[in-house]
């Protein structure tokens, strides 16, 4: 699965140092910007953190809200890269 999916953190609140610290003192290998304006944010409808984003190569979205478990997770992406 890892050739057909590309993940993306999207920190909104806070300051470039606090997002910077939260990805080192969580250990995340995926890439991480910053979207201090929310740009990101309201483009999907995403009100809060955490929140994730599923985009489909045809440009389909699918948000879940709140915390999530691995199975959830793994659900969309199986479900995104299937076929």
């Amino acid at each position: 699965m890892k050739d057909k999916v590309t993940v993306i953190g999207v920190a909104w609140a806070g300051t470039e140092t606090d997002y910077r610290g939260f990805v080192g003192r969580h250990g995340l290998s995926f890439a991480n910007i910053a979207d201090t304006e929310g740009e990101v944010y309201a483009r999907y409808g995403v009100p809060y953190q955490p929140a994730w984003v599923f985009l489909g190569t045809d440009g389909s979205s699918r948000v879940l809200r709140g915390s999530q478990s691995e199975e959830s997770v793994l659900a969309e992406l199986e479900a995104l890269t299937a076929g």
